[in-house]
């Protein structure tokens, strides 16, 4: 790297010192890089950094922060779910009252809507349905 091309990180003070006084050593030399460092100097001094009042600060940065993602944590918090949920926890223990629990899986047979006479007719039927087709 040419001497001349670290004038910026001299600007900036971004050398160490035996880089600093190598190239303090070079601008003696060196027309060149003597005006601009008189030039940045000139500049610098002329325009001396301010900073903005708080107030815009504080506005420009409450418009440009990101929004918040959207987080079940606080859908939870609101009352449109609580209310949701409600609904829907009344919604099955109505339904599930309305189940008739007094049958029972084994006991089907037992409360069939047909009498005792018309299950014995049915099997008579079936009886000589099977002594017609089958001998017995």
């Amino acid at each position: 790297m040419n001497t001349c091309d670290k004038l910026p990180l001299y600007f900036y003070n971004e050398m160490n010192e035996q880089e600093k006084k190598n190239f303090e050593n070079h601008v003696q030399n060196c027309k060149e890089c003597e005006d601009s460092i008189k030039a940045f100097a000139a500049v610098k001094n002329s325009a001396p950094l301010t900073s903005a009042p708080l107030q815009t600060i504080n506005a420009i940065f409450e418009k440009t922060i990101r929004k918040k993602s959207f987080s079940f944590a606080d859908y939870f918090k609101t009352w449109k779910f609580t209310a949701a949920f409600a609904a829907g926890l009344l919604i099955g223990v109505f339904a599930f009252s309305l189940k008739d629990s007094s049958h029972k899986s084994g006991d089907a047979y037992y409360h069939a809507d047909v009498s005792f006479e018309e299950i014995d007719d049915i099997n008579y039927e079936l009886d000589e349905i099977e002594s017609y087709y089958f001998i017995v």
